[in-house]
């Protein structure tokens, strides 16, 4: 009995080691890329305060800071279908509720609030771009002119996150649509 529970345990440690094994190789591929896009994004140099589109498509917006201050847990959902047919639009941060969410560029932050997003923040920023924040439990000050780290807000789930705080983020370049946003948020982190 003894020697089947050991050889049993031995299997399932092989089985976990293999998935670490994994885990790391995927973690290598994934930074890999990011450094390649890092030295792309600034061998190219120049455009909108160190944003721009590379080569391969990809936007990289080298002028952000992370919007989150402290631990969160994302990865590129770009694309995903959401309820009513929709596409997702942003990256989706998930933090504890409460997490200080900061300006990831300096410009001016106008608050809102509405169904999907709930409690809300956009900073027109003076790079030109817009960023957009969601499902925030709750600002941090009133709409006003905003630097680079400081805090705007913190994370909830406010709006269609009910049950999962975190924060959907956004960014539309020059104004515009949105773009994916993870590379960037990736070398911001």
């Amino acid at each position: 009995s003894a020697k089947v529970q050991a050889e049993s345990d031995l299997k399932r440690l092989q089985e976990i080691e293999a998935e670490r094994l994994e885990n790391e190789r995927v973690k290598a591929i994934l930074e890999a890329q990011r450094q390649a896009a890092l030295a792309e994004a600034a061998a190219r140099g120049g455009g909108n305060g160190g944003a721009s589109f590379l080569d391969n498509g990809v936007y990289m917006d080298r002028s952000i800071v992370c919007p989150i201050r402290g631990s969160a847990a994302f990865g590129d959902t770009w694309g995903a279908p959401r309820s009513g047919g929709r596409r997702h639009e942003g990256v989706d941060m998930l933090a504890s509720t409460g997490t200080p969410l900061v300006a990831v560029a300096s410009g001016r932050l106008r608050q809102s609030v509405f169904s999907l997003g709930g409690i809300s923040s956009h900073i027109y920023a003076n790079n030109g771009n817009t960023y957009f924040y969601a499902h925030l439990s709750s600002w941090e000050g009133p709409s006003r002119t905003v630097q680079q780290g400081e805090v705007i807000g913190y994370v909830g789930d406010t709006g269609n996150a009910s049950g999962t705080p975190h924060l959907h983020f956004e960014i539309r370049p020059n104004g515009g649509r949105a773009i994916n946003p993870y590379p960037a948020v990736r070398a911001a982190c």
